[in-house]
């Protein structure tokens, strides 16, 4: 395993996965492009093993050394360990994370889902504009796309311990036939100038009222929404939809919060400033939660690529400063306990942090 990997604490009954992207070959492994990467026997045998969830003690007697051959696999980014499902305790209470795309959540929140997981609280992604038909840099068939995606925020929702769910709209690229570059550097002005956008903003926050809604009138229900860093127009159209809920009355400001957008945010992009009553807090990430973290990410092949997981690991040590590593949110400066009206004639009830 990776040095970063070697940092999380796996007990006995982790399991190994070849990753999504790749099927056995007798010579190896093949990409989902068709691409051959040649093995050697030994590692050939163990990623023929590994098309089915293994336990790690069930790893086969031979080749000698399997728990190292395995390590290769991972350093080598074929395949991926695999902590036991995380478990959820009623009444503990729900996170829901609005992830503009498949890999938000994870790129900008990881590391605290990671350090959380376990606790008892329930945690979804809410993937929004999850209709992919962008990759980066794999090569893959169009039409493979969209369940290489599911099985990335699966096997990223198995690390973190997130269960995730997706509203099926397509991303600015496809719906405005934006080239990649146009769906970045907007702001709330340039948004809020056209109707089309004023038109998304309004269906987007009834469809996030229907998500918070499903969840117990006496729950205790955190949200959590992207700042708008870096300006993609996906991004600013769900924290325009949050802020315009909050300003109504339909979300209470002390029960959401606002994450950094990674890796924007990490490149310096600019962004709209942080709602008015909200400000900077950080969430310190302890070693193994930053190495769940960058494992969780090494599994988005269709949308990262290796120096944004790292860009994104070195900004983690460059917000704590000397406390080790951290993410950044945005949250209310308020205190006390409010209920949040979801409607006009739906309460949600308690919702405090």
């Amino acid at each position: 395993m990776t040095d970063t990997d070697a940092a999380m604490p796996m007990p006995p009954s982790a399991t190994a996965l070849l990753l999504p992207h790749f099927s056995p070959s007798p010579d190896g492994v093949r990409t989902a492009g068709g691409r051959l990467v040649r093995l050697d026997p030994d590692r050939t045998a163990v990623a023929a093993k590994l098309t089915v969830e293994t336990p790690l003690g069930d790893l086969p007697a031979s080749p000698v050394g399997a728990e190292r051959v395995l390590a290769g696999l991972v350093r080598s980014g074929l395949a991926i360990i695999l902590p036991p499902p995380v478990a959820t305790r009623r009444g503990a209470g729900v996170d829901l994370i609005l992830s503009p795309h498949v890999d938000d959540a994870a790129l900008s929140l990881g590391g605290t889902l990671a350090h959380q997981r376990g606790d008892g609280r329930r945690r979804i992604v809410c993937n929004i504009f999850s209709d992919q038909a962008y990759q980066s840099g794999l090569r893959a068939p169009a039409a493979a796309l969209a369940a290489l995606a599911k099985a990335e925020d699966e096997l990223a929702g198995r690390i973190l311990g997130y269960q995730s769910c997706d509203l099926g709209l397509a991303g600015a690229r496809d719906r405005h036939r934006l080239p990649l570059a146009r769906t970045l550097g907007w702001t709330e002005a340039s948004v809020r100038a056209e109707a089309r956008f004023r038109r998304e903003i309004a269906d987007l926050a009834a469809r996030i009222l229907t998500l918070v809604a499903r969840e117990p009138a006496a729950g205790d229900v955190r949200l959590f929404a992207p700042s708008g860093i870096g300006g993609h127009l996906d991004h600013l159209l769900v924290r325009l939809a949050v802020g315009d809920l909050i300003a109504d009355g339909a979300l209470h400001p002390e029960t959401t919060q606002f994450y950094e957008d990674l890796p924007y945010a990490a490149a310096n992009m600019p962004g709209p400033a942080a709602p008015a009553g909200f400000s900077q807090a950080l969430r310190a990430l302890p070693p193994p939660a930053l190495a769940a973290k960058l494992s969780a990410l090494r599994v988005f092949r269709t949308r990262l690529r290796g120096p944004q997981v790292a860009l994104c690991g070195r900004h983690a040590v460059l917000v704590a400063g000397e406390t080790g590593a951290a993410e950044r949110v945005f949250r209310h400066c308020g205190t006390g306990r409010h209920a949040a009206t979801m409607d006009r004639h739906a309460a949600l009830g308690s919702m405090a942090p």
